[in-house]
């Protein structure tokens, strides 16, 4: 009977999950969120929708920031890019987003993107970088300095350095660009 009362009296060792922890606001910080989604509106159509593992807002500067970051961005067509990143931030006011930390972007076209960094203009509907970027595809690698993309128009525009590989199944051709 005293093995059994000792027994009782360890804590608990199984497999369940860590209760969250409360972590303190820091000042001019409003609210934190775990397991955040935005999405915009525009005239009954989804222009783009923005999920993450956690929020940070901070009110004083209207900016949110957030961790494990997807963006998502309807086209014209009906086509999605989604963008994600290990960061990103939120412009409440310009609805500017910003993705950083291992930025891949892919398209529903069947590309995928790589860089460094991304910046979405919610004005112009383009998302652009000054960072190198790879961009792969079924029969093509491209890399360049920089890229503009409107997600309006659905276009792309590649900026300095311009260098890839397009190929067909049978016999490739080497390119070099600008």
């Amino acid at each position: 009977m005293g093995i059994a009362a000792a027994f009782l009296l360890l804590p608990d060792k199984s497999d369940k999950p860590e209760q969250p922890t409360a972590q303190p606001l820091g000042e001019g910080t409003l609210a934190r969120v775990e397991g955040f989604s935005y999405k915009r509106t525009l005239d009954g159509k989804s222009e783009w929708e923005l999920e993450a593992k956690s929020a940070v807002y901070s009110d004083d500067r209207q900016i949110a920031r957030f961790d494990e970051v997807e963006a998502t961005f309807w086209g014209k067509d009906g086509n999605t890019l989604s963008m994600k990143g290990s960061q990103g931030q939120f412009h409440v006011e310009s609805q500017d987003i910003e993705i950083s930390g291992g930025v891949v972007l892919s398209s529903s076209m069947g590309y995928t993107m790589t860089t460094d960094s991304l910046d979405y203009s919610s004005a112009t509907r383009m998302i652009e970088t000054e960072l190198p970027v790879v961009i792969r595809g079924d029969s093509l690698v491209l890399s360049c300095n920089g890229l503009s993309l409107n997600i309006a128009e659905e276009n792309i525009s590649l900026e300095g350095g311009v260098k890839g590989a397009i190929w067909d199944l049978e016999q490739p051709i080497q390119g070099r660009g600008r």
